[in-house]
Parts: structure tokens; C-alpha cells; sequence
């Protein structure tokens, strides 16, 4: 809609295309819009005309405002054929706003229909609802374009006199709505039917028979829609209603023809849906659906719709409901009382109804800069693990600047997450999506909207809305397949340029906006030009754009719809001079001149070549060094412009200011020492304004002569050690927003008793947080060579002790980071790896990269000291752990290593240098552990929790070390590195397990029964998760990233957990869903087979008794079955297999288990076989690692050395054992030892039997295909 309505659109009845077959001949003709009146009525100094040009989508939902008075612009006469009455109109004119509210148009959309039989001598009337305005001419002036109207099934007759009063034929009453100004007219003096609007909100809603529900037709900015006609009938209904009584409703008639209703007959409110409030001045009424009753539809009846671009009505929505036959009227009562009765209220204006429902729009498109960051709130968490807080950022990349006038914010990526920080409010937004690190980030000149990209598989480019941190688009498929090593935004935000990380590397330029799937253009770059990772787009022209490497700058253009470049050749020779590396470049305001930084403080500016021939221009990008400007001795790191103004950083945190020709106008110098700048961003402003900031004597003066004030914006710097500085450029203060860790960050700890989270890095920086409220508490920086490798708090949470990669322990206060210990221990050669303290206290223990375990005690008398050192492995140390003996209460301690031990000392017996041990027991044959823990008390007897790299959990009674169960652990990318027990909640009976993987972080519930629904994990760091810990009340986790110097906090949901476990089935479905096809597959039917069958095997296979078939097996019968189902357990997974059904149910009962049912055998079965299978390429690896290589690289192995080392290596076989074992196999013997064939089974027959028929040479696929049995793929 134009400002004066010259582009209103014309609303017409129903056209012949939108009808149907059926009533083709009865729809109206159209009604035309007379222009010429709009044009005259719109210089008129009405509401409407001020806020017609606000209405700009027809998306948008309006907003509650007040509707002035309709304008009719009609001057000339308009025939129309009346409808039948299978059909209706929406009836729509454009009605303004008030001049309280200005921004929106209310449209409202109402579907009533009539449906009336005139016959003559029927003594029951339909009903009919007429409304009418009792100052038509009025409405006639204020109208605009006129509108085709639904009434009586009889011919329409509207015309115009030449005063523009509008006459309607006397049978049918026209739709109109009544402006509320003259509070003087009465029911007593009108000639025709009024329903009269408060200037509160009112909706005065008639129930015909018809039963459409007004949501159907969705509001559209700039119209309404009128009332259906009202009968006599029921206006006579209507004027029997006392006002007194009713005092929300008014309605005034006089027909020429008053008739008596009938005495069943009655007003009364549209039930349910009905609801207003009680305001005097102004009541507000909710557009609500009018129950009706309904009766047989009319076939062929439909309902007219607006063109559903117009009011956004679905086109699904535009069936009429079927007619409701009832001589009852429904009547919403109006707002308040009437005008007479309100001496405060204002007729000049009256309130329009409330705006209809509206379809849901983009939450993007109606998004503003001021309303985007709220808090994290946990009680709105929908899924186990969420990401809450992250510390620390990405160094390399830099940040960006994205304040305005309503916010002050900034983004900047933490490993994988795009983070915008309120730094005002201290409130983060993470942005998730990425499945690698973010390795580049850029946002269009408004700041509205934001790209980064991430490098590695499955990588991507997204753009975000800076206003609401949703995504719009995002981009799989960037060539080269390996994501992005530099993106751009132009500044239309239309385009993108992305720069593969692959070699050779590809430019791509794309349209986001409308398709993420292909780019526009790209081109192959040859290799000699180095890795591209800068570029920039020029200020004025989407057109080109520029990139460089550290030894290349390369000029772009696509205008011709194919991209091109152009690269100039620059080297020390061309100015005599050395140039140095490309560090950043940029073009300058003009479009002409580009600009390049190097590391020897240089300035390249590029201008384009000279043309050759007379008049013939030279293509832009087609530039040459024009010279070379030394600006500084220091290398340039960053460049950047605002307000005319060139600005170069560099190494020493120097930020200057150079004007168009180079010269320098001001630079930034504070107190804070700042790192190599890698960024700077300055506040969006779009009003700005130099010229009147030049007297307000509050901005600095410039380094040239003249002095001038030296104005620009406020802006945002970052550094390589891990600093974001807000600076003012009034030169009244610099503010740190973050001074977070430049280095890998490998050691976390949290308190046992206060909300603190402990930070340590390898920069030798310790800063201890706040993690509720998110502030820093204390930092210390220790001396250069302290790299922190590992750290702990105590039990009441009043010390910390700190690991060192120099192999050095620091025992420092919690509160003051101040050395508790006068010199750091330094008894470790290597790094210190783990660390711990007991559960009272008292002892300290340390393994380092020496495969050494040191342990302190703390003496009451003289603090902390030396106890004694051991070294009880021979391979690394995995894992190290405090625990408590059940009967003394005495702590244990415990280290498990890769050489598959599990060591216990004896701090009891342990004296100054002389460290003792308890025990060492080999806990797994092949398997590597990873770590272990002590596990909760949810079982009555006490275990420990041990996991290993074959993706199994294995528990071990504390006493015996007995390994009493196995289980299958999480699998989720690789196996577990760490798990930590949760402490219990306050709101939940449910005990949790945390772990991380290589790149995850995941929960387990508790008890461990091997279902895996009971267990998820999320990506935490695509670099690698270092380690992890947990707050004292078990409501968060944190997780250490390593080199991407990051720690992030996870919020945990126990009972999203605990439904998402659920979904997965109760009982044996979730193992059902282990077996390969589930409970109806071949799998599960082989099982049931082999389970009956090992019945038969136990009762003995030659014996004519009748046999007993039951639901169990004998134990003894386990290992059989599970060789039938191709899972070939050693004798110790055998005798664990057996132990752990024979115990099961000891500790509760006393007895033993001897039999086990098919449900608990498939959980066996599950838990212990082989997580992925036993591949070909595991197979091939043994023999590489027994057999001698032979020339032809094939892993061949002879027949008798492989006999020997299955007889030697591994568990002991006797030689009848391998010959029966091998007999078994082949198909000698059968598995009872019996023969088959005519053999005898004496040991020395059989085996002769054997070297016969085995080959002298043994491949890897002939033992696994031939021996084993197993499928084996080319």
C-alpha cells in the first residue's frame, strides 16, 4: 500500500476462476476501485494517510491498535449480482490506525455466511443477521475502495448520489461499521440496526448459521473485515436485550417492521470462546472462535477467499464450513458502557477489535538488535547435556564487533562454538552447529549477519542472524570437501567468498541468499601462490574482492559471471627494498587502491596497471605495486578502516591511525600491554557524525599541526595471548573483556564444596572462576618453564595442588593462589600426568610420564613432605585413584597402566622412602585399560569401575579383585578415556556416570547393565578432550580441550536422560535390538536352537529316557553355546563369563547360581562378545606380528610355528587340546571329542591326521577362512 492508497488493492467478489462448476452462474461480478476519489480522499489529513506507508508486509503480524474511521473515496455506481446463498464474500476494506498507534493495520477476517428461504406461508424465519450503519452517508464519505458485500439471496443495487451518500436497496442492508463519535443518537431515533464499538477493544460477534471459525482467516496488515447482515428477526431478538443489564452490550435498532421474537428464542454470549475484561476506558477483547451449531452443508457451497498473498489465509482454508440451521443468536457482548453512560471516554477515536490470530512468521524477520542474549535457564533444558558457559576463545582468528547503539556485544569462536558475548551483561549465546574447529569468521557492514566456517570432515559454513542466533542457511558441500581455511561478507550481505583448506586451494564465491547447495563461480589456484588466508572484499563493489598468502597477493573479479584473478608479481628487486611476508590486505574507500600489510612494517598499495592503448580502459583487477611505504621497524599484523581512516596492528599491540595518504594522525597507547594484534572491529553506528561530535571537547586531538579532534567509533581489539580489549576513542579508559589462555589447557579441577572451577594451561597461567555467577576470582601466572599439566583440590576444597610438565608439585591456596609449601616438590624426571589427594586429606599422590608413583603425606606438625616413590609399571600410567577401605575407613590408593596391572600400595605400612605395595593383579589378557574409578553404592557390594579400549566396562569386587562383571561400554568414536561417578542430585533418585572419548563427552545411568540406551554423548571438542570433571552437587560438567585452550560447561538434565532411556523399551528389547535383525531375525532364531539343543547335550545326546525341556541351561553348557553363535572366548573370559552368573545373586541370597534362562543369556552374550566383530584386518595384523615377513610382503606362517606359539603364547594348551580344538574346527571330530569319521581320537593319531591335511605355509585369510570359518572379503 502506497502512502495515499493509489496501489490499494481492488477487493472484488469471487471471480469466475476461484468458483466452482456447480454455482459458476450466481458468483457477483466484480467491483471496480474508483481511483480518482482515492487520490482526492488522500490529501485529506487523516490517521490512515500518516500510517498507510508503515504497512510494508503482509507477513508481518499487526500489532493491537485503534482503527480509524473508514473513508470511502466512491463516487460513481456499481451494479452487482447478488450471491446465492451457498456462497459468501470476505468482505475487506482498509481501515487506518489511530493516532496513538501508527506502525500497523488491523485486518480482520470473519467467514459468517447467511443462509435464508423466503417461502411463502413458512412460519419459521431463518435467521439472519444484519448490520447496519445508521449514518450512511457518513460512511459513504469515509469509506475506502468500495467492497463487494454479502447479503440476502437477491439482487444488490449500491449507488452513489452526487453527494457520494450511499443508497442501498431497501431489501438488503449493506455490511458496515459504525464510528463511535456522536453519543447522542439512540435506538428510539435510528431507522436502521447499529452495533456500536467502545474505545476499548471490542468484538461484537454474531452467531448465524454457519460455523466458520475466524481463525481461518489470518489477519493481513491493513484491512478488516465487516460484520454478516443481521435479520429482523433477530434484530427484534436483539432489541428486547436490556442494556442495564448487559452493560458490555450495545445495541440499538428501529425497523420499519418490528416483530416480537418468538418466546424459545435467546441472546446470550458465544459461550465458551467469549472473553473480555472489565475496563471502563478500554476493555480488550481476544478474537475468539463463535460456536455454532451446524447443519447439513448446501452442496456446492464454498466459501471466497482473498488471494492468500494478500492476507496470508491458507489457500487449505478456504472451504466454507457447513450452514448451522438454529433460530438462537449468538451475541459477543460489547466493551463497556455506552458512550452516555462513560462521561471519560474519547468517541473521537474508537478502539478497533483485537487483531485476529496471525500465521506464525519468521522469529528472523520481526528480530531487533536490542532483544537478543537471555541467560541460560537450566529449568527450560530439554536435552541431558547442554552447553551452558565456554571459557576461553580462539586466539587465531580474532573477533568481531558487533555493538550498536542498543547492545554491546562481540563474537569470537571457542573451538566449535561460535560464541556472541554481551560483555555489558556478561550473558553468552552459543552458537552450535559446527563439527570442527572454527577456523574463520566474518560478518556483514551492519552486523546483522554472520558466517564462520570450520576445516575437517563433514565441515561447513554457516550464517547466523546476529539478532536472534538462529541459522539461515548453511553451506555442506564447500569445494574440496575439507572445509574452509578463510571466509568473507560482503558488505550487502548478499555474497561469500570461501577459500578451501585443500592444495591446491578453491575460491568460491556464493549467493546465500538464495541457495546454499552450488556456488556462483570458483577457480583452482596453483600451488605456487602459497595458502591463501586472508581475503577481503572491496567496500563498494561485491564484484571483487582480494586475497593473500604470506608470499602472494591475488586480485579478483567475477562481473563477467566467471571468476577471474590476477596476480602481481612483487619481490624485493622491484623497490630495492626487502618487503617481507603478507600479512593482511584490504582496499581502501576508493575502490582503486588496495592496501597490503607485511612483516617488515611495511605498506604495499596496489593501483591498477596503466592501459597500453589511448582510451581503452584496464580491467580493475589487472593491479601493480605502485610503491612501497615503510610505516614502522615492527611487523603488521592486522589492517583496518573506519571514518577515513587506515589503522594497522602489529606485534607490540600498537594500534595507529593513517589517513588516505599515509600520514599518521593518531595512535593508541594505555597502561594495559597488549599482545600481536590479530583484530580490530569498530561499533556500527550508521549515525556517526563527525561534524557534530567536533564540539563536544570530549575527544582528543590528533598528531598533525592543526591539532584537529581525532573522532572515531569505539572499538574492539584482540590479541594473540588470548586478550579481547574494548577501547573508547574519547581516550577515557581501555577494558579487558577476556584475558583468557594462549596455550593448551589440559588441567581443570572443581571443588568439593564451593561453586570453583580451577584453570591451568600450559602458558603457566591459573585462574580460578566463579562458575554460577561467571567471574574471575583470582589468576596467578607462574614463572616461564611452569607449564600446568594437571591440578586437584582437596577435600574441604582449601587447597589445590598443581602437577608440572617440569615434573615439579605446587601446593597453593585456594583462595590466594599463595604457595602453601616453601619450595615446590621436584622429585619427578618427567611430567607429572596425574594427581590426587586422599579423601581426609592426609595423602598426596602424583604418577608422572616416568611410569613412577609419588606419594606426599601432610603432617600436622610440618605441613606437607616427602613419603616415597615406586615405579610399579612398566608401561605408562593410565590412571590414578583414592579410595576409601570399607572396614577401616583408611584410604586406598590405586594406578592402573597400560601394561594392563592394576596396582595397590600400602599407605599404612609406608614409611619416608620407603613406599609399599599391597598387591598387583593383571586384570586383562589383550584388552588395554584406559581408567577406572570407584564405583557408586547402587549395589550392595562394593566394586570398582575399570574400562578398557574394546569398548567394555568391567567390575571388580574391591576385596577379591574378582572380576565380577562385564559390560558393553558407550560407543561412541572410540573408547573411553576418563569417567568420573556424579554425586547425587537433590532432585533426582538417578545416579549418573560421566565420561568423555576421544572427542565426546557422554552420561551413563546407573546401574551398568549394558543397554545402550541408557548412555549418550555429544561432541565437546573436535581437537580432543583432555579432561574432565565435575561440580560437588553433580550439576554440571567440564570438559578440557587441549590445544583448543578451551574449557566448556555442560548443564546435565537427569530426567531427559532418564525419558530419553525409555524410549528405547524396558526389559530385553533394548538387547533385542543388539542381535543382528532383532527379536524376529536369524540371529535370535539360531540362539533358540542352540539354547534347546545345549538342553538335549546336557542330558546326554545317546539316551532313549524322555527328556525334560525347560527355559534354562546348565552353566557348564555356556561356553558351547556361545562358540556356536561364532564368539570364541578364552579360558579367562570363560571362567568371568561363569562367575559372574554364578555370583549374581549371592550377596543377596547366599546361594549360587547354576543354571541361566535364555533373557539373562542374551545379556551374556551381548556384554561379552566382541563390540565390532573380529575383523580381517585385526586377523591380519596377529599373523604381520608372529610370522617373519617374507620378500613378497606376504604375512605367511609356517605350520609348525604357528602350532608352537598357540601351544606357548597366551594360555597354555596342551597338544591334545590344540589337536582337538583344530580337529573341531575342520570337522575331524565333533565338539564332544567323539570321532566322525574313522579315526581314532588318540591324540597321536589325530595329530598325524592334522599335519597332513594342514599346509606347510598359513596365510591370514586361509586361517581365517578355512580354519575359522569366517567370511572373509576380497
Amino acid at each position: 500500500m502506497s502512502d495515499h492508497g493509489e496501489d490499494s488493492e481492488m477487493v472484488t467478489a469471487q471471480t469466475p476462476d476461484e468458483a466452482t462448476d456447480e454455482n459458476l452462474e450466481d458468483r457477483p461480478a466484480e467491483t471496480p476501485v474508483k481511483m480518482e476519489q482515492q487520490e482526492q480522499d488522500a490529501e485529506k489529513p487523516t490517521v490512515g494517510n500518516e500510517v498507510e506507508n508503515q504497512v510494508k508486509d503482509a507477513d508481518q503480524a499487526p500489532a493491537e491498535a485503534d482503527v480509524a474511521p473508514l473513508e470511502s473515496t466512491s463516487a460513481d455506481t456499481t451494479d452487482m449480482k447478488q450471491p446465492s446463498p451457498t456462497e459468501q464474500e470476505d468482505i475487506t476494506v482498509d481501515k487506518p490506525d489511530t493516532a496513538v498507534e501508527k506502525e500497523n493495520a488491523v485486518e480482520k477476517t470473519d467467514g459468517d455466511e447467511e443462509n435464508a428461504q423466503n417461502s411463502q406461508g413458512t412460519q419459521l424465519n431463518q435467521s439472519q443477521n444484519v448490520v447496519e450503519n445508521d449514518n450512511s452517508e457518513k460512511i459513504a464519505n469515509e469509506q475506502g475502495p468500495e467492497v463487494a458485500s454479502t447479503a440476502e439471496p437477491q439482487n444488490l443495487e449500491v449507488a452513489t448520489d452526487g453527494d457520494g451518500d450511499t443508497e442501498v436497496d431497501k431489501n438488503v442492508e449493506p455490511l458496515s461499521e459504525k464510528k463511535e463519535d456522536d453519543a447522542e443518537k439512540n435506538s428510539n431515533n435510528t431507522d436502521q440496526s447499529v452495533v456500536t464499538e467502545s474505545n476499548a477493544e471490542q468484538n461484537v460477534e454474531v452467531a448465524d448459521q454457519t460455523n466458520v471459525n475466524p481463525d481461518d482467516a489470518i489477519a493481513e496488515s491493513g484491512s478488516v473485515q465487516d460484520e454478516p447482515p443481521k435479520t429482523d428477526e433477530n434484530q427484534a431478538s436483539s432489541d428486547n436485550v436490556d442494556n442495564s443489564e448487559n452493560p458490555k452490550e450495545v445495541i440499538t435498532e428501529e425497523t420499519s417492521s418490528p416483530q416480537t421474537p418468538a418466546k424459545d428464542e435467546e441472546i446470550k454470549p458465544s459461550g465458551d470462546e467469549i472473553k473480555d475484561a472489565g475496563d471502563v476506558s478500554g476493555v480488550t477483547e481476544k478474537d475468539e472462535a463463535v460456536e455454532k451449531p451446524s447443519t447439513p452443508p448446501v452442496q456446492g457451497e464454498e466459501v471466497e477467499a482473498k488471494d492468500a498473498g494478500d492476507i496470508g489465509v491458507d489457500e487449505s482454508k478456504q472451504t466454507q464450513e457447513p450452514l448451522a440451521e438454529s433460530s438462537e443468536v449468538a451475541i459477543t457482548p460489547s466493551a463497556g458502557l455506552p458512550n452516555e453512560s462513560r462521561p471519560n471516554s474519547k468517541p473521537s477515536y474508537p478502539t478497533p477489535p483485537p487483531a485476529p490470530h496471525v500465521r506464525d512468521k519468521s522469529v528472523v524477520d520481526g528480530a531487533v538488535s536490542h532483544n537478543l542474549l537471555d541467560p541460560f535457564k537450566e529449568d527450560e533444558q530439554t536435552l541431558p547435556l547442554s552447553l551452558n558457559w565456554t571459557f576461553g576463545f580462539n586466539r587465531h582468528i580474532g573477533c568481531l564487533n558487533l555493538s550498536d547503539s542498543s547492545r554491546n556485544l562481540v563474537m569470537y569462536a571457542s573451538s566449535h562454538v561460535a560464541v556472541l558475548l554481551d560483555f555489558e551483561n556478561n550473558v553468552q549465546k552459543l552458537l552450535l552447529g559446527h563439527a570442527n574447529v572454527i577456523t574463520c569468521i566474518d560478518c556483514s557492514a551492519d552486523k546483522r549477519w554472520l558466517v564462520s566456517g570450520d576445516k575437517g570432515e563433514n565441515s561447513s559454513v554457516i550464517i547466523w542472524d546476529s539478532y536472534t542466533g538462529i541459522p539461515v542457511q548453511t553451506i555442506f558441500d564447500v569445494p574440496g570437501g575439507k572445509g574452509t581455511a578463510a571466509v568473507a561478507m560482503s558488505s550487502s550481505a548478499k555474497y561469500i567468498i570461501t577459500l578451501s583448506a585443500t592444495t591446491p586451494q578453491i575460491v568460491s564465491v556464493w549467493d546465500w541468499t538464495t541457495s546454499g547447495d552450488f556456488p556462483i563461480c570458483s577457480i583452482d589456484l596453483p600451488v605456487d601462490f602459497g595458502v591463501q588466508t586472508k581475503v577481503a572484499f572491496c567496500h563498494n563493489d561485491d564484484e571483487q574482492f582480494a586475497t593473500n598468502s604470506d608470499i602472494q597477493v591475488i586480485f579478483f573479479s567475477w562481473s563477467s559471471g566467471e571468476l577471474e584473478y590476477h596476480a602481481p608479481y612483487l619481490s624485493d628487486d622491484v623497490f630495492n627494498r626487502i618487503v617481507g611476508t603478507f600479512s593482511h590486505t584490504m582496499y581502501q574507500l576508493d575502490d582503486i587502491r588496495a592496501l597490503t600489510g607485511t612483516s617488515q612494517g611495511n605498506i604495499v598499495v596496489w593501483e591498477p596497471e596503466r592501459s597500453n592503448k589511448i582510451g581503452m580502459e584496464t580491467p580493475a583487477i589487472r593491479k601493480r605495486a605502485l610503491k612501497l611505504v615503510r610505516l614502522q621497524e615492527r611487523a603488521i599484523t592486522t589492517l583496518s578502516f573506519t571514518n577515513g581512516y587506515i589503522i594497522t596492528g602489529d606485534v607490540t599491540g600498537a594500534i595507529k591511525f593513517y589517513d588516505a595518504n599515509l600520514d599518521l594522525h593518531s595512535w593508541h597507547s594505555s597502561n594495559t600491554q597488549m599482545g600481536p594484534i590479530t583484530s580490530i572491529s569498530f561499533k556500527y553506528d550508521p549515525d556517526f557524525n563527525t561534524e557534530l561530535l567536533a564540539d563536544s571537547n570530549v575527544y582528543p586531538t590528533d598528531a598533525t599541526i592543526a591539532g584537529n579532534p581525532f573522532i572515531v567509533r569505539d572499538f574492539l581489539a584482540s590479541t594473540k595471548h588470548a586478550e579481547i580489549f574494548s577501547v573508547h576513542a574519547d581516550g577515557s579508559s581501555v577494558d579487558t573483556i577476556l584475558q583468557e589462555h594462549d596455550a593448551a589447557v589440559h588441567a581443570i579441577a572443581v571443588s568439593s564444596t564451593k561453586p570453583w572451577i580451577c584453570i591451568g594451561s600450559y602458558a603457566g597461567l591459573l585462574k580460578v572462576w566463579n562458575y554460577e555467577t561467571k567471574q574471575c576470582l583470582v589468576t596467578r601466572i607462574f614463572e616461564k618453564g611452569s607449564n600446568i599439566q594437571c591440578l586437584t583440590f582437596d577435600t574441604l576444597g582449601l587447597e589445590i595442588a598443581i602437577g608440572m610438565t617440569n615434573g615439579s608439585v605446587h601446593v597453593v591456596d585456594a583462595l590466594s593462589l599463595t604457595d602453601l609449601v616453601e619450595r615446590p616438590f621436584r622429585y619427578a624426571r618427567d611430567a607429572v600426568t596425574h594427581i590426587a589427594f586422599s579423601h581426609n586429606s592426609r595423602f598426596l599422590a602424583t604418577a608422572d610420564a616416568d611410569m613412577v608413583t609419588t606419594v606426599f603425606e601432610n603432617d600436622t606438625s610440618c605441613g606437607w613432605k616427602y613419603l616415597g616413590r615406586y615405579r610399579a609399571h612398566y608401561k605408562p600410567i593410565r590412571d590414578l585413584s583414592f579410595g576409601v577401605a570399607l572396614d577401616t575407613n583408611l584410604p586406598r590408593l590405586l594406578t592402573l597402566g597400560e601394561d594392563r596391572a592394576m596396582v595397590e600400595y600400602d599407605l599404612a605400612n609406608s614409611s619416608k622412602d620407603d613406599l609399599r605395595l599391597i598387591s598387583i593383579d593383571r586384570i586383562e589378557q589383550s584388552a588395554v585399560p584406559s581408567c577406572i574409578a570407584w564405583y557408586p553404592d547402587v549395589t550392595k557390594e562394593s566394586f570398582l569401575l575399570m574400562a578398557n579400549d574394546k569398548y567394555k566396562y568391567k567390575l571388580f569386587n574391591t576385596t577379591t579383585k574378582m572380576c565380577r562383571k562385564t559390560l558393553l561400554a558407550p560407543t561412541y568414536g572410540s573408547h573411553l578415556q576418563k569417567m568420573l561417578p556424579l554425586p547425587a542430585g537433590n532432585n533426582s533418585k538417578a545416579r549418573l556416570l560421566s565420561y568423555v572419548t576421544k572427542y565426546k563427552v557422554g552420561l551413563q545411568l546407573l546401574p551398568l547393565d549394558g543397554n545402550p540406551h541408557k548412555s549418550i554423548a555429544v561432541v565437546a571438542h573436535p581437537s580432543g578432550v583432555s579432561h574432565l570433571s565435575a561440580s560437588h552437587d553433580g550439576k554440571y560438567l567440564f570438559t578440557a580441550g587441549g590445544k583448543d585452550s578451551c574449557v566448556h560447561m555442560w548443564s546435565i538434565s537427569t530426567n531427559a536422560l532418564e525419558a530419553a532411556s525409555s524410549l528405547g523399551g524396558e526389559g530385553l528389547t533394548p538387547f533385542y535390538g543388539l542381535l543382528e535383525g532383532g527379536r524376529d531375525g536369524e540371529l535370535f532364531a539360531e540362539l533358540e536352537n542352540y539354547f534347546y539343543f545345549a538342553q538335549l547335550r546336557s542330558q546326554g545326546l545317546d539316551t532313549t529316557e524322555a527328556r525334560e525341556v525347560s527355559t534354562v541351561i546348565p552353566l557348564e553348557q555356556i561356553p558351547f553355546v556361545m562358540r556356536a553363535l561364532g564368539f570364541y572366548p578364552s579360558e579367562q573370559e570363560i571362567e568371568d563369563m561363569l562367575n559372574e552368573v554364578k555370583f549374581s545373586e549371592y550377596v543377596e541370597t547366599g546361594q549360587y547360581v547354576t543354571e541361566i534362562n535364555l533373557g539373562d543369556f542374551i545379556k551374556l552374550y551381548v556384554n561379552h562378545r566382541p563390540a565390532f566383530g573380529l575383523s580381517p584386518d585385526e586377523i591380519d595384523q596377529a599373523f604381520n606380528t608372529l610370522s617373519r615377513l617374507s620378500k613378497d610382503s606376504a604375512g605367511n606362517i609356517g605350520k609348525q610355528q604357528l602350532l608352537n606359539i598357540l601351544q606357548r603364547r597366551g594360555e597354555h594348551m596342551t597338544e591334545h587340546e590344540l589337536s582337538e580344538c583344530l580337529g573341531t574346527l575342520l570337522g575331524v571330530t565333533s565338539e564332544g571329542g567323539t570321532t566322525e569319521l574313522d579315526i581314532d581320537p588318540d591324540k597321536d593319531t589325530l595329530g598325524k591326521y592334522l599335519d597332513e591335511i594342514l599346509p606347510d605355509e598359513i596365510s591370514a585369510p586361509m586361517f581365517a577362512e578355512e580354519i575359522l570359518g569366517l567370511p572373509v572379503n576380497e
